[in-house]
C-alpha cells in the first residue's frame, strides 16, 4: 500500500505497514487488583497506557500494560520487564518513578508509575512563543500564542532562558540515566512531559516504541525491523541500523532535534516523505541552521544545537551532562564550549582549504572587518580596470563572493576568542595567521586606511582575546592613528577605537593611563558628538567606574547622577535604560557609605521592574539582590536576607540554579547567614554554590575563587583551619597564574591568604604576601585610597606581630588616618585597627604612647558614618 508523506504522524497506517494487515479492534480496559478508574490515556505498537486511582491513597497513578496478539512477541516481552527494572532503578526528580510491576492473569506484564499532569515539553516551550506563530511543528503544538505563565517573561531572551532551564534538567535526567547504564534511544517531546511547576519528567526509558502518554509523534518501525526508536529524532547510527554503535550520543543527538524543535518549531532537515528517505537524510543532509528559521536566536545557542547534530559521534557532546553544561554556560553568559570547540574545527578546516589563498597573499585580505570587506574592493578594482575582460570579471567576482563567505565565517570565529574560551587551547594557527597579516598590512593596503585601520583594530582585540597583550596595544594605536588621519579625530570611528585602548588600558590594571585617556576621550566624545550621545554615555559610566575603583566616590556619584538626568529626559523615566544607570548610581552610592539613599533607589528601581517586566524578571532577580546588600550594610539583616532568598529562589526558577545571577545571590544569602551567627546553614550554601559555579563556569572562573575565599572564611571561623587553608591558597595560586603578579585580584588573594596565615600565628609567611599587596596597590590606587591603607594597615599589623614594631608604627599611623578620614569612625576596620594600635604600644612597650593613643579615640562617631566597608 502507498504510505503516506506525513508517515510518522499516521499510526495507523504505519503499523498497518509494519503489519501488512489493519490495527487491532482496542479491548476494554483491563481489571488490576487495587487500581480503579481506568482510562486509557494512549497506545503504541507494543504498549498501552491507562490513567488510574489508586485505591488504597486515592491518588493517581498511570499503568502501562503490554499488548497481546502480534506484539506480545517474547522479545516484546522481555523488552517490557527488561525496561521496568531499570526504570525503577532510577531515583531522579526529573525521570518519571515506577511504583510497582505485576502480570495479568492472561501473563501480560504491567508496570505502575508515577502518573505526571502536564504537557508535553513541546507544547510548553510553544507557549513561550520563541519563533514566528506561523511556524509549525511536525510534533503540532508550535502554533500556539504565549499563555498567561509566560507573560510575564516579556523579553524573548529570558523567555529563551526559561526554556533552556528546563532543557537543561532533561539532559541532568538523562546523564543520571546514562551514568547507571541505561540509554533511553527513544528520547522526544513526547516522552518528556513538563508538569504545572514547569518541572520537566522523562517516559519510557529502554523502551523501542512510544507508549507515552502523548500520541502526536508516532513510533517507528520495532519488530519487523528492529528499528529501535522513532525516526524523526533518531540519530544517524540508529538509522543505519548497527546497533553496536548506538551509546549515549545516540541520546544526545535525540536530544538535539529536540533542542531544534524547541527553537524553531520544525525538524532540522525533511523527514516528511518515504520512510526510506527520511532515513536517508538524517544520515546524510546536513540540518538547516537554526538562524535561518529564527534570526533573533543567539548564535550561541544555534551552536549548541548543531553540536548535538553532528553526525559523527566523536563531534557530538561526549554526554548529556556536557550539553546541560553548556546550556548553563549560556545561561549564564560565559562562553560555551561548543562554540570554541566548533571555531577551532572550522577554523583548522578553512585554513586547510584555502591554504593557497592563505599562504599567498589574501589571508590579510580575509579578515578585514568593520564593514571594509578588501576582496570585495578588489572586485570593484578589477571590474572598472580598462582592460579587465571578461574572463577576469567573472573570475574576481567568483574570488570576492569565497571572500565574503571566509570573511562572514572569520567575523564570527575572531569574535568568540576570549581568554576564558583560549585558554588551554592550540591558538598556534592563529596566531600564525595574525602574526603573518601584521607583517604585510602596511603593504597591502596602503592605499586604503579606512580599511586597514578596521583590520589594525580587529587584530589588536584578537590579540587581546589570546593574552598577547604588546601586539593587542600596537595594532589598536595604529589603528587609532590610520582612522584619525583617513576620517579626523571627531569621527565616530576614531572615538570608538579610542575607548577600546582606554579599555585595554583599564583590564592591564594601568588605571593612570586609563584614566587619562578616558578624560581626553569624554570631552571629545561630547564635544563631537554631544552629551546624549549613546558614545558619549558609555565613555563617561566607565570613567565613573573607574573613579569608583580609584576612591573617587563623589565624583563618580556626581558623573552617574548626571547620566541618568540626560536618560531620563532623553529616554524616558522608566526606560531600560534608564534603570540600569540608576541601578548602578545605587552601587556606586552605597560603595561610598550612602547607604540610606541606595536603598531608596534600589527599591525605586525594583518596583518599577516588577511593574513593568513582571516579577520574575532576570533584572527584577538582580534587583532584589543589590536592595539586599543595601539593608545589609543599613544593618537591617533580616529585611537583607529576606530580599536575597527571594532573589535566589526566583532565579533558581527562571534562570536556572548555575546562572551568574542566581550564584551570585546564592553567595550574597550565604554572607547574610554568616553574618547572623547560622555558620553550617553557610557553609553549606557556599559549598553548593562553589560546586556549581566549578561545574558550569570552571574551576579558574573569579566567580568561583570568590566563592572559594568565601567558604575559606565560613571555615576558617568554625576552627576548619587546614581546610581553609587549602581553599585560600589555591584561590591565591590560580589567580596569580591567570592574571599575573601586578594584577589587584592577585594583590588581594595574597591579602587574604596572609590574613588566614597570620591568624594561624604564621606571620613570618604572611609577611612576603602583604608586601606583595602593597606594592602591587602602590602601583594601581593613588596615595590617600582607603584600599591601598587597608592592606598597609594588615601589614603593619603583621610586622608588630613580628616585634618590628617602628616600620609597623608608620604603616598603622598613616593607614588608619586614611580608613576613618574616609570611612569613618564607626566602620569596622577603623575601630579594628584603633585597637590593634594600643596594643601595638602595649606589647613595645610604649605605655605613654598607649595612654595617650586611647584617649585620642572620638567619644561619638558621625551620624552619617558608614557601619562597615566592603572588603578589598
Amino acid at each position: 500500500m502507498p504510505v503516506n508523506v506525513n508517515w510518522f504522524e499516521d499510526d495507523d497506517q504505519l503499523l498497518g505497514v509494519i503489519r501488512g494487515g489493519p490495527q487491532a479492534a482496542r479491548a476494554a480496559a483491563p481489571a488490576i487488583r487495587g487500581y480503579d478508574e481506568l482510562v486509557e490515556l494512549a497506545r503504541g505498537g507494543q504498549g498501552v497506557v491507562y490513567r488510574a486511582t489508586q485505591r488504597s491513597t486515592g491518588q493517581p497513578v498511570a499503568i502501562k500494560l503490554l499488548l497481546d496478539g502480534t506484539y506480545a512477541s517474547s522479545a516484546g516481552r522481555r523488552r517490557f520487564e527488561r525496561e521496568i527494572d531499570l526504570v525503577a532503578s532510577l531515583r531522579h526528580s526529573n525521570i518519571v518513578r515506577v511504583y510497582d510491576s505485576g502480570v495479568m492473569p492472561d501473563h501480560r506484564p504491567y508496570c505502575i508509575m508515577e502518573y505526571i499532569e502536564g504537557r508535553p515539553l513541546d507544547q510548553f516551550a510553544a507557549e513561550f512563543g520563541l519563533y514566528d506563530p506561523d511556524v509549525r511543528s511536525r510534533t503540532g503544538s508550535a502554533d500556539r500564542r504565549p499563555s498567561d505563565a509566560a507573560a510575564p517573561l516579556r523579553s524573548r531572551k529570558s523567555r529563551l532562558d526559561a526554556v533552556l532551564a528546563v532543557f537543561a534538567k532533561v539532559c541532568d535526567a538523562v546523564n543520571y540515566a546514562h551514568q547507571r547504564g541505561v540509554i533511553h534511544r527513544d528520547l522526544k517531546p513526547s516522552n518528556i512531559r513538563v508538569d504545572p511547576e514547569g518541572e520537566p519528567h522523562v517516559l519510557d526509558f529502554g523502551l523501542a516504541k512510544d507508549v507515552g502518554v502523548e500520541a502526536a509523534a508516532r513510533t517507528q518501525v520495532s519488530l519487523a525491523g528492529h528499528f529501535m526508536g522513532s525516526v524523526p529524532w533518531s540519530s544517524p547510527e540508529q538509522a543505519l541500523g548497527i546497533p553496536e554503535k548506538i551509546d549515549v550520543r545516540t541520546d544526545v543527538y535525540a536530544l538535539g532535534v529536540v533542542l531544534y524543535q524547541l527553537l524553531t518549531g520544525r525538524f532540522p532537515y525533511d523527514v516528511s516523505g518515504s520512510l526510506a528517505q527520511a532515513l536517508l537524510n538524517i544520515q546524510s543532509a546536513d540540518p538547516l541552521p537554526p538562524r535561518r528559521i529564527a534570526p533573533r536566536l543567539d548564535e550561541d545557542v544555534q551552536t549548541i544545537a548543531l553540536k548535538c547534530l553532528a553526525k559523527e559521534p566523536e563531534r557530538r557532546y561526549q554526554t548529556a551532562g556536557d550539553l546541560a553544561a553548556d546550556v548553563r554556560h549560556y545561561l549564564a553568559g560565559e562562553p560555551i564550549a561548543a562554540r570554541a570547540d566548533s571555531t577551532w574545527y572550522v577554523l583548522q578546516r578553512a585554513l586547510r582549504r584555502y591554504r593557497l589563498i592563505v599562504r599567498f597573499g589574501v589571508a590579510l585580505l580575509l579578515l578585514s572587518l568593520g564593514g571594509a570587506i578588501a576582496m570585495s574592493i578588489l572586485y570593484q578594482q578589477t571590474i572598472v580596470a580598462r582592460d579587465a575582460t571578461a574572463q577576469q570579471r567573472d573570475k574576481a567576482q567568483l574570488e570576492a563572493q569565497r571572500a565574503k563567505q571566509i570573511q562572514k565565517f572569520l567575523e564570527e570565529m575572531l569574535a568568540s576568542v576570549r581568554p576564558a574560551r583560549s585558554r588551554g587551547r592550540d591558538v598556534s594557527v592563529l596566531r600564525e595567521l595574525l602574526d603573518e597579516s601584521s607583517q604585510r598590512v602596511h603593504t597591502e593596503l596602503k592605499d586604503q586606511p579606512l580599511a586597514a585601520a578596521a583590520l589594525h583594530l580587529t587584530m589588536g582585540l584578537t590579540y587581546q582575546g589570546i593574552s598577547e597583550f604588546e601586539p593587542a596595544e600596537k595594532h589598536i594605536r595604529r589603528a587609532i592613528e590610520l582612522y584619525e588621519s583617513a576620517a579626523g579625530r571627531a569621527a565616530e570611528d576614531t572615538l570608538l577605537a579610542r575607548q577600546k585602548l582606554a579599555y585595554f588600558m583599564l583590564s592591564q590594571s594601568r588605571y593612570e593611563e586609563g584614566e587619562k585617556l578616558a578624560r581626553e576621550l569624554l570631552d571629545d566624545c561630547r564635544r563631537a558628538l554631544g552629551d546624549e550621545h549613546r558614545v558619549s554615555i558609555y565613555v563617561a559610566h566607565d570613567l565613573a567606574m573607574l573613579r569608583s575603583t580609584l576612591g573617587g566616590m563623589q565624583e563618580s556619584i556626581e558623573i552617574v547622577r548626571g547620566l541618568v538626568e540626560t536618560l531620563r529626559r532623553t529616554k524616558g523615566p522608566e526606560a531600560e535604560d534608564t534603570l540600569t544607570m540608576m541601578s548602578d548610581l545605587a552601587a556606586v552610592q552605597n560603595e561610598a557609605g550612602q547607604f540610606e539613599e541606595a536603598r531608596k533607589l534600589h527599591e525605586q528601581v525594583l518596583e518599577a521592574r516588577q511593574r513593568i517586566l513582571g516579577p520574575d524578571h532576570p533584572d527584577v532577580v538582580v534587583s532584589l539582590n543589590m536592595l539586599g546588600m543595601a539593608r545589609e550594610n543599613l544593618g537591617d539583616l533580616k529585611g537583607a536576607e529576606e530580599a536575597i532568598r527571594e532573589s535566589f529562589e526566583r532565579g533558581s526558577r527562571v534562570c536556572g540554579p548555575n546562572h551568574a545571577d542566581t550564584l551570585i545571590a546564592q553567595d550574597n544569602l550565604a554572607r547574610i547567614l554568616q553574618s547572623q551567627g547560622r555558620i553550617e546553614e553557610a557553609e553549606k550554601l557556599f559549598r553548593a554554590a562553589l560546586e556549581r559555579k566549578t561545574a558550569s563556569l570552571g574551576p579558574e572562573h573569579p566567580s568561583t575563587l570568590t566563592t572559594m575565599h568565601n567558604l575559606a572564611d565560613v571555615l576558617r571561623g568554625q576552627g576548619k583551619l587546614d581546610e581553609a587553608e587549602s581553599l585560600q591558597r589555591a584561590s591565591y595560586e590560580t589567580t596569580k597564574r591567570i592574571m599575573g603578579m601586578n594584577s589587584l585580584e592577585t594583590a588581594i588573594t595574597a591579602n587574604n591568604l596572609g590574613k588566614l596565615l597570620e591568624r594561624r600565628g604564621r606571620s613570618a609567611e604572611a609577611e612576603p604576601l602583604f608586601r606583595e599587596a602593597v606594592e602591587t596597590a602602590e602601583r594601581v590606587f593613588p596615595q590617600g585610597n582607603w584600599q591601598l591603607s587597608l592592606l598597609r594597615c594588615n601589614l603593619g599589623a603583621c610586622l608588630a606581630d613580628l616585634k618590628r614594631f617602628e616600620e609597623a608604627e608608620r604603616l598603622l599611623l598613616d593607614g588608619h588616618a586614611v580608613l576613618a578620614s574616609s570611612l569613618g569612625w564607626q566602620s569596622g576596620y577603623v575601630r579594628g585597627f584603633f585597637e590593634r594600635i594600643g596594643r601595638m604600644y602595649d606589647e613595645w612597650p610604649q605605655p605613654e604612647k598607649a595612654a595617650r593613643w586611647r584617649e585620642s579615640a572620638p567619644t561619638s562617631a558621625p551620624a552619617s558614618a558608614p557601619v562597615s566597608a566592603p572588603r578589598p
